[in-house]
């Protein structure tokens, strides 16, 4: 089961038959399973740092049927070229690591364990991946980034460091507010390469 949200982030896709996307932080594999779901005969890519994530992710996709993938087990604040060389996609998706605040309605204890700090860090955090993930994406292709914080600073700040930082284009961005549906509050923006 996903949340009403996160499914809502794949209306910014728009995926084309055969295309090459890469789901770069991949977790278990949500994005990836609804992209596939949208279209099932791209090549997919899936990255994570966490090993154990990626093990629950083969698991996730063979429930469905995906099983044409490539998986590798990547820290994306670091330069990714030596695993990544000889890759160019048709669409990246980063669904970046965050403060998680868009998700309080249904686990408040984290607002508890929650400090400002944190939205420093995490947006320090998104933009070093990002940085290492916009270089892979062919000119005029999407790269979704995605975050389930209600932040400005983890959301329309990142962004704007990827416009002007890395040159992507901006075609549409949005707040997803789960709230009337009892749902998570996520951001969603889907970026141009040049």
């Amino acid at each position: 089961m996903q949340d009403y949200s996160s499914q809502q982030t794949a209306n910014y896709f728009k995926p084309n038959k055969w295309d090459e996307w890469w789901d770069a932080c991949a977790a278990s594999g949500g994005k990836s399973l609804l992209l596939h779901e949208m279209e099932p005969d791209i090549k997919l890519v899936v990255s994570d740092i966490r090993e154990s994530i990626l093990a629950n992710l083969d698991e996730r996709f063979q429930q469905a049927g995906l099983r044409k993938y490539q998986k590798k087990l990547l820290d994306l604040t670091q330069n990714p070229d030596q695993e990544m060389h000889d890759y160019a996609f048709d669409g990246i998706i980063l669904d970046a690591p965050c403060s998680g605040s868009g998700t309080w309605g249904r686990t408040p204890e984290m607002i508890a364990q929650f400090h400002p700090s944190k939205i420093e860090f995490f947006q320090r955090l998104q933009k070093s991946i990002a940085k290492n993930v916009a270089r892979f994406i062919k000119p005029g292709k999407p790269l979704i980034y995605i975050t389930c914080s209600a932040f400005k600073s983890e959301n329309e700040d990142v962004v704007n460091f990827l416009v002007k930082e890395l040159g992507l284009k901006l075609e549409e961005q949005t707040v997803l507010t789960g709230y009337e549906n009892k749902a998570d509050t996520m951001f969603v923006a889907r970026l141009i390469g040049i």
